[in-house]
């Protein structure tokens, strides 16, 4: 079986407000767009960003508006949401919009999931909370009722009513080898960024280790790359815009332990164009956004052919470049028509690509777990209100024991240490 591959938009709520997010995904859909990932987050990367809306609200509006597939990219369980919560959410949509949306799970980061107030835990006990939050969605889809005590996931007779027919796939992001294994083990598809191929290789290789331990197939497990581009109308905006508008993705330590978008910000102000190098491609011309697409595909898609000869879904947003698709744009129409064109030349053969043209970088760069858990502690000393002091499971404002700066905390007289 030929690898086979769609292109989809990403919405992405740090930014852009929930009502133009929609407008473009329909135009998106338009210009020959298959699906939508949406991002799931309660605060922006940085204040500049400017937006954060509720995306699960958001995506009941894009199914009843289009015919996309789309899905959560991602959404973390245990923190902000409880593991009942994402599955009610997703049996709702899969049984309102059969066969078009999917579940996307992933770790999480403290700028999002700390608002809730408990211990932010370190990346392995992240990892394991994650797992048992699949398998807690996972009982909840069978329809039972569900009782659960996990080391950090607790679920009480609980059912879902509303079901359908089929429960929505799931797939996780990931960017390590190891929960690469175990998402082909125990999930229905992968998630990751774009990455050197021998990189690639090795976490496909892992996912299918896992996959096989499962007893599934493969080749029928979709995998997601994350793809990050920047185009403007000349080069240097092209660059610039990526540094001020997108500096999180050329941040190159895990982002993870960061807690508020002001910290981002301050961080921001260290990145330069340099650290956008080969993270996201900034150019002016839309020809070099559209032959790396073509790269991508043609490399990836070799690469998976000779492994398990598996369907590849790649996904891909262009930074700005759906504001060239608007009619009202001037030189709009030269553009879509070049897309088109693109179009047709992808989908001549048995390999249907659909090309997307979206507006913005698609996804965050994701750390490798091994760097991310090493200098993470080493960020959350040097940046305010991370971490602080020793780290225990005692509950904020109730530790006699607790750390401030290597001091002894206030808490122990009575008041709320500082967070």
């Amino acid at each position: 079986m030929k690898p086979t591959g769609t292109v989809g938009y990403a919405a992405m709520f740090e930014q852009f407000h929930p009502t133009d997010l929609l407008n473009w995904s329909k135009t998106a859909e338009e210009s020959g767009f298959g699906s939508v990932m949406a991002s799931d987050h309660f605060h922006p990367w940085t204040p500049e960003q400017g937006q954060s809306a509720f995306v699960w609200s958001w995506m009941g509006a894009l199914g009843a508006s289009t015919n996309l597939r789309f899905g959560t990219g991602v959404t973390p369980p245990g923190f902000r949401y409880h593991p009942a919560i994402i599955a009610q959410g997703a049996a709702t949509l899969e049984a309102m919009y059969p066969g078009r949306f999917w579940l996307g799970l992933g770790a999480g980061e403290a700028l999002n999931e700390h608002i809730v107030g408990d211990y932010w835990p370190e990346a392995p006990t992240r990892l394991r909370i994650l797992m048992e939050a699949i398998e807690v969605i996972r009982r909840l889809f069978t329809g039972k009722v569900v009782k659960y005590s996990g080391e950090h996931i607790k679920l009480e007779s609980a059912r879902l009513y509303t079901m359908p027919d089929t429960p929505p796939p799931i797939y996780v992001a990931t960017a390590g080898p190891i929960q690469s294994r175990r998402t082909g083990e125990f999930c229905d598809g992968i998630i990751t960024v774009g990455a050197p191929d021998e990189k690639i290789k090795n976490l496909m290789e892992k996912f299918e280790e896992g996959a096989r331990r499962a007893d599934k197939d493969p080749s029928e497990m979709p995998r997601m790359i994350q793809l990050h581009v920047s185009w403007a109308e000349d080069q240097e905006e092209a660059e610039q815009q990526a540094v001020r508008e997108w500096p999180n993705g050329g941040m190159p330590f895990p982002k993870a332990d960061i807690r508020n978008p002001e910290d981002f910000a301050a961080m921001a102000k260290q990145v330069t164009v340099e650290n956008f190098q080969n993270r996201v491609l900034m150019s002016a011309d839309l020809d070099e956004h559209l032959l790396r697409v073509d790269r991508e595909f043609d490399v990836h898609a070799a690469l998976l052919a000779a492994t398990t000869g598996v369907d590849k879904l790649l996904r891909l947003g262009l930074l700005r470049s759906l504001r060239a698709a608007c009619p009202e744009r001037t030189g709009g129409s030269r553009r879509v028509r070049l897309v088109q064109r693109h179009v047709a030349r992808c989908c001549a053969g048995e390999d249907r690509v659909q090309l997307e043209v979206g507006r913005r970088v698609v996804w965050p760069a994701v750390a490798p777990v091994s760097v991310e858990v090493r200098s993470g502690h080493r960020l959350r000393r040097r940046v305010g209100g991370l971490r602080e002091g020793p780290r225990h499971r005692c509950r904020p404002g109730r530790c006699p024991r607790r750390t401030v700066g290597g001091r002894r905390s206030p808490s122990a007289s009575g008041s709320a240490p500082r967070r």
